[in-house]
């Protein structure tokens, strides 16, 4: 949580940052009024402490501007008068608790927690969703009233998705109230922080319960990267969208753009034609032979010099009578060229203006002289004219083919969202969450589910069907096996001897396939998850028992919750032969630890280790050869560490040896892949 504190006595604020930053907030602090309100209005804080007496603004001048701004942060007065009447002044001005000096630090911080409680809409101190709970007085994480241990920013990070719990946060929302203004907001400590709470097992269900909101940041993160990637439907649709569109909107553009262009230009010479014929109907031949105008026309820009609107009327043998806005210039025309019909058009240049000139010759009544009559337009209006109205058109193709590709992005997403929902299904049975895809999917892919669970109970009934064949299989081969090792037992001959070393090594293969039958065979069932404790505990149990007459003590350390993504049968073949091997050649202590594989968090890593002579180097790769006893005297097959060899590899682990650092003895690290 980030709190505001407000005040001008140095040593006090210094006491407040001491006393609230030991309690778990991010505070920032402010010495006047000015910067106070400043901070209020541009940052987001879960409460501020605010005093009355600051210098360069009151702070109930503050307090109310920054109600009128919207700020709805809960604020605590903070001031010596305490006075009935301040407080109902402070408390009208918009503030949601009173703390008069002199003061108790503890009643303050716990003050501070209520009013931040009652704004999230919470009564209680304690914050419970789920099995978790959050007793924000004494700063207590518990699931199902066991203790959490927490770094104090995973405990900020998750009191505040508590305080909001059902809210979507955002990353930015989250560095704004747990961290204070210094805090480098372009890093990724806020991801790092919620990937450990969410790895943490204990923590999990507030991912659930809190609705943590970076999940909506990481599927983004998802949908981008998928969007990405060669070859993904989502970068199909958008590519054929695109490619549709494009064209279309192109075309379209160009088509529309003509046809304003032909409609403005086409109402430009509309408007020539109309003052032509004004022209035309206003000129008048006089006594002596020139030409008049009746009437002034109608445009005044006809009559200001340079307006770029100009008229003029011309015959052979006699000046040219031009408009006033022509003053000192003439429109260049070539009278040989006889026009009676029609108007003709053209483009001319007078001066540094281009025109848009529309003439037409005629006879006025009384005279045998041809006259030409000519009206011009600066064509630079016409073409600012087209000028706008393209940029107009520009944007509006450009915004609508946004929206457009913004719309099938939209429906790629929700199109394709049961898509992902499978991939989550499918990820959540091979972890172990689930056996098979549940929920409710659209009938287009509802077959695609079908076909995938049927897929799920084949493996299943395959693992089991394996399983089953591998025991009959045992059954039928070690027991005529046993009955020959008992007979050629009997007997002192050589033949007796060579039946003997015959069927040790036929069974010391028959274990070892077997073995590995019946890993296969489980791994083709998906979704398997073993816890690692348990089975720990029954192998301490078993070798307790076996090895009691030597007094073999098997000690047992590391995270409890730690799960196996495997079958129970393997984990337990594995560590049965490792913790049995460690108590048969041992010195009688034994020590199994299990933690999460720091280099690789997906991995476990189990280390089995004792206090016995140890081996050699080229002993310890000896031992992995099947058949391979360096001790004679201990009975055996010599198969044991190849078959976990075997088993881990089939897994995706291994099995390395080394040297006790703790015991002296041997020390044997067992990696497997974790379940989440």
């Amino acid at each position: 949580m980030r709190l505001l504190i407000v005040e001008d006595e140095t040593r006090l604020a210094g006491q407040l940052h001491e006393a609230l930053t030991k309690a778990g907030y991010a505070v920032d602090t402010a010495h006047d009024g000015e910067e106070g309100h400043f901070l209020g209005e541009s940052e987001s804080y879960d409460a501020i402490v605010l005093d009355i007496g600051l210098p360069k603004r009151d702070g109930l001048a503050v307090l109310a501007s920054w109600r009128r701004l919207g700020v709805a942060a809960p604020v605590l007065l903070l001031t010596a008068r305490d006075s009935w009447s301040d407080k109902v002044a402070g408390l009208d001005a918009g503030a949601d608790d009173y703390l008069a000096k002199p003061f108790e630090m503890p009643e303050l911080v716990a003050r501070l927690r209520a009013l931040i409680r009652r704004s999230s809409g919470h009564a209680s101190p304690e914050l419970v969703c789920g099995p978790l709970a959050i007793d924000t007085r004494a700063s207590r994480v518990t699931v199902n009233d066991e203790p959490v241990v927490l770094t104090a920013q995973e405990y900020k990070l998750l009191a505040y998705m508590m305080h909001h719990k059902g809210k979507v946060v955002s990353r930015t929302e989250l560095t704004e109230h747990i961290y204070d203004q210094d805090f480098d907001r372009d890093s990724n400590t806020i991801e790092v922080f919620v990937t450990r709470i969410r790895k943490n097992s204990a923590c999990r269900c507030c991912a659930r319960c809190a609705g943590l909101a970076t999940c909506s940041m990481n599927r983004a993160k998802s949908s981008v990267h998928i969007l990405l990637q060669r070859g993904s439907l989502s970068r199909r649709i958008l590519a054929l969208a695109i490619g549709f569109l494009l064209p279309v909107l192109l075309g379209g553009g160009l088509a529309l753009d003509r046809v304003l262009a032909n409609a403005l230009t086409q109402a430009f010479d509309e408007q020539l034609q109309d003052a032509l014929a004004s022209l035309m109907g206003a000129a008048d031949l006089q006594p002596d032979g020139s030409v008049q105008l009746q009437r002034p026309l109608a445009d005044q820009r006809f009559a200001e010099p340079y307006s770029g609107k100009y008229w003029q009327i011309s015959t052979v043998g006699a000046p040219p009578l031009r408009s006033r806005s022509l003053w000192d210039r003439a429109l260049a025309t070539e009278l040989a060229d006889v026009r009676f019909r029609e108007p003709a058009r053209r483009i001319a240049t007078l001066g540094d203006e281009r025109l848009r000139l529309l003439e037409q010759d005629a006879v006025l009544a009384g005279s045998r002289r041809v006259y030409r009559f000519v009206v011009a337009v600066d064509a630079a209006r016409l073409e600012a004219q087209i000028a706008g109205y393209r940029r107009v058109l520009l944007w509006s193709v450009a915004a609508l083919g946004v929206a457009m590709l913004l719309l099938v992005g939209l429906l790629a997403a929700y199109g394709l969202w049961p898509l992902r929902r499978i991939r989550e299904g499918i990820v959540a049975v091979r972890a172990g969450a689930s056996k098979r895809m549940s929920g409710g999917f659209p009938p287009e892919v509802q077959p695609l589910v079908d076909e995938l669970n049927a897929l799920l109970d084949h493996t299943d009934a395959q693992a089991d069907e394996a399983r089953t064949h591998a025991g009959n299989l045992a059954h039928a081969l070690k027991t005529p096996m046993t009955v020959l090792l008992n007979e050629a037992s009997a007997g002192r001959t050589p033949l007796a001897a060579t039946v003997t070393s015959e069927v040790m090594r036929m069974k010391r293969h028959v274990d070892h396939h077997l073995a590995r039958a019946r890993a296969l065979g489980r791994r083709a069932a998906l979704g398997a998850r073993t816890k690692v404790w348990p089975s720990l505990e029954s192998l301490q149990r078993a070798m307790t028992r076996i090895y009691a007459e030597r007094g073999v003590a098997v000690a047992l350390s590391g995270d409890q919750t730690l799960a196996y993504r495997g079958e129970r049968q393997d984990l337990e073949e594995m560590l049965g032969n490792l913790m049995d091997n460690a108590c048969k050649y041992g010195g009688g202590r034994v020590r199994v630890s299990i933690e999460r594989d720091v280099s690789a968090p997906s991995t476990l890593a189990l280390l089995i280790e004792d206090n016995g002579p140890g081996l050699t180097p080229e002993q310890q790769a000896r031992v992995f050869q099947r058949g391979e006893r360096l001790d004679q005297q201990q009975p055996g097959s010599g198969i044991g560490l190849a078959i976990v060899r075997d088993l881990a590899a089939l897994c995706g682990g291994g099995v390395t040896l080394g040297a006790s650092a703790a015991l002296g003895g041997l020390s044997v690290c067992l990696r497997l892949p974790a379940a989440d």
